[in-house]
């Protein structure tokens, strides 16, 4: 009976937790040495909070956390070492949300890589991190001082992962996001929501909605569509008057191209929004999908390169092909 009691009063305190509002900014305190010294008033969130009187939260100053100091540098120089590269975050699980083998993790991983950029575990990938459980209180101190350092010296736009199911106390909405939103050499941060089958367009997750998001997001859809469309080691192109266009499968879903260009003589014309269909379509579903939907042309040196020279983005004008596609 008393048991049972226990259960109720600890079931109604970690109610009270996970309903509140516990974000406020502290400055974390890196060592003189560190290679991230740049970021010396840079800002972290957590929780603290102690219980006294029932259920009334106290709140504290946070501990200096603890993490070896060996292992504190090490983390400090692998983060320092990918600071000019695009930061990419994740959060969350894919069905049957279950194992880490479900983590959104290994969709990020891959993606940031062929973007030119990194994830924290990428970062640290030479270092001898704890595997982090809920039940290691060091481990999880450990990960948390490196998420907040990476999420601190990231400098442009950053992009989120999203899987299907996250859960509300991630340290990707309790640590990382609001670092992100504290760091002023942070403009925007885009949160891609991924599913089984295919993933979303970048959306505004935070930040300036102005002309240079904008273009921000098109380079963003041209870099995973040209990567989709590359990604036999060529670029398919029209060859005759009754195969337009090619689709090509991926798991964002199908992308579709290769046809003429109507508006710029010698290019070829790719879609950058995929088509979430299980079956290869006609030739004329493709060709209406490239012409109603957001595409870039592209040019080639001669007429047997597998790969284009340059890349035509809506909005933005012709881009060597290596800049547009990372």
């Amino acid at each position: 009976m008393h048991l049972s009691c226990g259960f109720a009063a600890l079931s109604a305190l970690f109610s009270v937790v996970s309903s509140s509002s516990l974000n406020f900014n502290l400055s974390i305190d890196y060592p003189p040495s560190s290679p991230l010294q740049i970021r010396q008033n840079s800002y972290f969130n957590e929780h603290h909070y102690y219980w006294i009187n029932g259920l009334q939260p106290i709140w504290t100053t946070p501990q200096r956390r603890d993490v070896p100091q060996e292992l504190r540098d090490q983390i400090d120089r692998a983060i320092a070492a990918v600071i000019n590269l695009p930061h990419y975050f994740w959060t969350g699980t894919l069905p049957p949300n279950q194992t880490r083998a479900d983590s959104v993790q290994w969709r990020t991983r891959p993606r940031a890589r062929l973007e030119g950029g990194t994830t924290l575990e990428d970062a640290l990938a030479g270092i001898s991190m704890p595997e982090w459980t809920a039940q290691d209180a060091q481990a999880r101190e450990i990960w948390t001082y490196a998420s907040n350092a990476f999420a601190n010296t990231t400098t442009g736009d950053a992009y989120v992962f999203r899987g299907e199911w996250w859960r509300s106390d991630s340290t990707f909405n309790n640590e990382e996001f609001h670092n992100l939103q504290a760091n002023p050499s942070v403009p925007r941060i885009w949160e891609i929501r991924t599913h089984i089958s295919y993933q979303e367009p970048p959306t505004l997750l935070w930040g300036n909605n102005d002309q240079a998001a904008s273009n921000s997001k098109l380079r963003y859809q041209t870099s995973v569509a040209c990567t989709i469309h590359a990604s036999h080691g060529e670029f398919y192109r029209q060859q005759s008057e009754t195969t337009t266009n090619y689709a090509e499968a991926s798991p964002l879903g199908f992308f579709y191209g290769g046809q003429r260009s109507a508006t710029n003589p010698g290019a070829y014309t790719y879609s950058m929004v995929s088509d979430a269909a299980r079956d290869r379509p006609s030739q004329s579903t493709m060709s209406n999908w490239v012409t109603t939907h957001t595409s870039f042309d592209a040019r080639f040196p001669t007429e047997t390169s597998t790969l284009p020279s340059d890349i035509n983005i809506p909005g933005i004008g012709w881009v060597p092909y290596q800049t547009a596609c990372p």
